[in-house]
């Protein structure tokens, strides 16, 4: 009965095995512990950003309540004083123009029939009126591949707040404003080129907004990216003691 209990035991736990191998990988693309990452180009950087100041920032900080770990990102986005509405393509990629948006210098994952998880990020703003989108790369970073998760109202609680699309879910997903793409995920490698910030507001010339920040860009192999998040080192040594207790168990 032992035997045939093992075999059943390891024949389970191989297929579990296989299950897990076909997941898509989870990865963390930036999550500005260290440096910017992909994201170290100015806001107005990209040619198809309207409406902004050269006088807007992104920088990394490691002050004003980063949401996990040391740093994270905080754009200061200034109007250019026209009459259109703000709209910023804040790139993935690198420092030049040769790097910025490029799948080449961005992290490929790849999508399948199989589940492919979550893709997305936190941010925190007390901006209201705005939107904000990820736009996905094929692997030729040709217009036509591109595609963008439908914009999220940006919560303006000054709190911080996770945007993600599901990558599995065609309906969350549109053709980018401004550039292509036919807004369906096909399988295959795809890149991250881009965070799309869109403010209702027009402004007077070099008028800076209240700071958007971002933090944790990544995606899951399955559920949302909110599993990702690593503990605070206090709640993880707090599961340490408290899984110590247990395995002592009662004192008698």
């Amino acid at each position: 009965m032992r035997r045939r209990a093992l075999r059943i035991t390891v024949g389970v736990l191989g297929l579990l095995g296989l299950a897990s191998s076909a997941r898509a990988v989870p990865i963390v693309f930036d999550d500005f512990n260290v440096d910017e990452g992909h994201f170290g180009v100015a806001p107005n950087f990209s040619g198809t950003t309207v409406g902004e100041s050269a006088t807007s920032t992104a920088d990394r900080f490691t002050t004003e309540g980063p949401f996990e770990g040391a740093g994270h990102q905080k754009l200061v986005l200034a109007h250019d004083g026209s009459a259109t509405n703000l709209r910023v393509r804040h790139l993935s990629g690198g420092t030049t123009s040769a790097t910025a948006g490029t799948p080449s210098s961005n992290v490929a994952f790849t999508t399948s029939a199989a589940t492919d998880g979550f893709i997305g990020f936190y941010a925190k703003t007390t901006n209201s009126g705005w939107t904000i989108a990820i736009n996905l790369d094929g692997s030729g970073g040709t217009a036509a591949e591109m595609d963008m998760g439908t914009p999220k109202t940006l919560i303006n609680d000054g709190a911080w707040h996770l945007y993600e699309w599901d990558l599995d879910d065609n309906a969350q997903w549109d053709p980018v404003t401004s550039i292509g793409g036919d807004g369906t995920i096909q399988d295959g490698s795809h890149t991250i080129d881009s965070i799309y910030i869109f403010s209702n507001q027009t402004g007077t010339v070099d008028q800076a907004r209240p700071p958007l920040y971002l933090d944790f860009v990544a995606k899951s192999d399955s559920g949302s990216i909110a599993a990702l998040v690593p503990e605070p080192a206090g709640l993880a040594l707090l599961g340490v003691f408290a899984g110590g207790l247990l395995l002592r168990g009662p004192r008698r």
